[in-house]
């Protein structure tokens, strides 16, 4: 996260900005950052550098080489050539390392100094030695060393792990740990450009515990239009490539052996119990345990009770492992669980109605579709009973999909839809979510001024372009607009080919070639169908077709993200499509923000109905659609 985005570290950074001036009155000293992968720690560091610098220090970075062979002294050697201090090579013993990288320090002309050390953890022996020399005689100096590192990776009785005990005892450490629920959301925010949906606040922020890293790469992801939630209503994240990448490096120092066992747990859930994973894998209690100990030492895994019960320390890791999977795999696990379930909990099914209703769902044709059926049923029935009618929601969907493929009479289909209804309506009058039905409004301008009417509230706005966009997916709700459409001197009625003959005086150069018909009509037409065709693959046990449109997802994602036209053509205008994004966003959210402040249902609806990034679109619920007035 670079300067603009940094969020929620005011303390931290405070605490590391005294270090520094403590050292610019002549009090150096060490401070030692730590926090997991993605945490802000390199951030951290910028920020102190743009201050420091800012103070007339020398700063210098050396960055430790995570690959673990990088040659002797290597941060070091970094630090004095950025200083300009570069004796050509360094001695081989420590003493003499010492006295050299001392006197080099001292000759520095412009104080204080500042040595930003990033990753410790993966520093080669002789400069964390090196390190622990310097740490006690910065005292009278005005130097500040502030060094990250990953308490992950430092394995218990390294060098590192005994270097960094005791320089910590005279350091000032900075522990960094998540975002909390407004930060996370203000982060999502800064990289979007909208701030996450209502309905997911609370959602994003225990999927990723607040890490900066992982927050802004689903801000990305939605940003350039993918979809976070699953389609089939299953609880979780759909975990963007970025994300996935992080995450691969953390399951990547387990063995193969546990990470086979870690994807029977992520398809069990984000909760499991030893006893289940035992009855699946057909393993010994003691190599199980012992694989989820390596786990856990990684941070992948934690135990919650010495009874057997685990769960993921990341939902987003669970996410991830479960999508890496080959679809046939998980069908198969999903029914083998279903089926162990029955065989552990004969005696007390009513307790386990819910597990036994997704995993049948989910193994589709490759199980019993009417045993399916009967638990989405019972499931949905018993969270209705509870009064979590979101939970309910989601099992009559199920139930529904699952009579229809099933062929089930009408009237017990119209009572599953009813019910799905019934329970949505109250799921959205328990989160203040806007209840539409037989809503009229009108949106109507007036010269400078509009006029915005909505369940029987009249506001008056002073104009502004966020209003005009408003306006134009509200006169045409469920189409996509090309943000860039309607960012154009042109009425995006005239379409694309008119918003290209004017990129000229945009200055959008060849971007006729690149948005012609045929690619927007594929960018819209696979991005709305292709993780519906998913579900529907993944429930009727057909892996290839499945498979397919994933990998053709990724394709187009990759290509939003990247500026890359289909069939790999380079986007040559992507500056006008980002600025245009960026641009609409903006200014639409804006208008929102200033209608919620006047009419908070009205607010509360556009939240929920409106979406922006490169495509930008008005979908409200198309049971209860508001009727309006349009009078741009």
């Amino acid at each position: 996260m670079g300067v603009t985005e940094m969020v929620g570290r005011e303390r931290e950074l405070a605490s590391a900005r005294a270090a520094f001036e403590r050292a610019a009155a002549g009090r150096g000293s060490v401070v030692l950052v730590y926090g997991e992968a993605g945490i802000g720690k390199s951030s951290l560091l910028e920020e102190l550098a743009r201050h420091a610098e800012g103070s007339g220090a020398s700063v210098a970075w050396g960055r430790c080489w995570e690959a673990h062979d990088a040659p002797p002294w290597w941060p070091w050697k970094q630090v004095l050539r950025a200083l300009e201090r570069d004796p050509g090579g360094f001695p081989d013993e420590l003493w003499r390392a010492f006295d050299q990288v001392s006197e080099a320090l001292k000759s520095v002309e412009r104080l204080p100094v500042v040595l930003l050390l990033d990753d410790l953890h993966a520093a080669d022996e002789p400069s964390l030695l090196l390190l622990r020399l310097l740490a006690p005689e910065l005292g009278g100096t005005r130097i500040l060393i502030v060094g990250t590192y990953r308490p992950e990776d430092v394995s218990p009785g390294s060098v590192a792990s005994r270097v960094l005990a005791e320089v910590s005892r005279r350091a000032t450490n900075i522990g960094l740990s998540g975002l909390s629920d407004s930060d996370s959301a203000l982060c999502f925010a800064r990289v979007a450009g909208f701030p996450p949906p209502r309905s997911l606040e609370s959602a994003l922020h225990r999927a990723t515990h607040g890490n900066p890293l992982l927050i802004s790469e689903m801000a990305r992801a939605a940003a350039v239009g993918q979809e976070l939630q699953r389609a089939d209503r299953s609880v979780g994240f759909r975990v963007p490539r970025g994300i996935r990448e992080v995450i691969d490096q953390r399951i990547g120092r387990v063995d193969a052996s546990v990470r086979q066992l870690l994807e029977v747990a992520a398809v069990i859930g984000y909760e499991f119990s030893l006893p289940l994973l035992q009855d699946v894998t057909g393993k010994g209690s003691h190599d199980l345990v012992d694989a989820l100990n390596q786990a856990e030492e990684h941070a992948i895994v934690r135990q919650n009770s010495t009874l057997g019960d685990y769960g993921f320390d990341y939902p987003l890791v669970r996410d991830a492992l479960y999508e890496s999977m080959r679809t046939s795999d998980r069908i198969a696990l999903h029914r083998e669980i279903a089926e162990a379930l029955e065989r552990l909990h004969s005696n007390d099914i009513d307790s386990h109605v819910g597990k036994l209703a997704h995993h049948y769902f989910k193994a589709g044709l490759g199980a019993d579709p009417d045993k399916a059926l009967v638990y989405a049923r019972r499931a949905a029935e018993q969270a209705e009973g509870r009064a979590h009618h979101e939970e309910a929601a989601r099992h009559f969907y199920r139930a529904l999909k699952l009579a229809q493929a099933r062929g089930a009479d009408q009237e017990t289909r119209d009572d599953l839809a009813n019910r799905l209804t019934r329970n949505e309506q109250r799921t959205r009058a328990a989160t203040g979510s806007p209840e539409v039905a037989s809503s009229e409004g009108t949106f109507a301008s007036e010269g400078e001024v509009w006029n915005v009417t909505f369940a029987g509230r009249t506001s008056r706005f002073k104009h502004t372009k966020g209003f005009d966009y408003l306006a134009e997916l509200l006169a045409h709700p469920g189409r996509e607009f090309l943000a860039l459409e309607l960012a154009s001197p042109s009425a995006p009625e005239t379409g694309i080919q008119a918003t290209m003959q004017e990129g000229l005086t945009m200055g959008i150069g060849d971007a006729g070639e690149l948005l012609d018909d045929a690619a927007k009509a594929a960018y819209r037409r696979r991005l709305r169908e292709l993780q519906e065709e998913i579900d529907e693959a993944e429930a009727f046990n057909d892996p290839e077709r499945s498979a397919r449109a994933k990998e053709e997802i990724d394709f187009l994602a990759r290509e939003l993200a990247t500026g890359v036209g289909l069939g790999g053509r380079d986007r040559k205008a992507s500056s006008a499509v980002d600025r245009a994004r960026m641009s609409v966003t903006r200014a639409m959210r804006s208008a929102m923000q200033r209608i919620a402040q006047d009419n908070p249902e009205l607010g509360r609806h556009l939240d929920a109905t409106i979406r922006t990034g490169t495509y930008v679109s008005y979908t409200p619920d198309p049971r209860t659609p508001p009727t309006w007035q349009i009078s741009p």
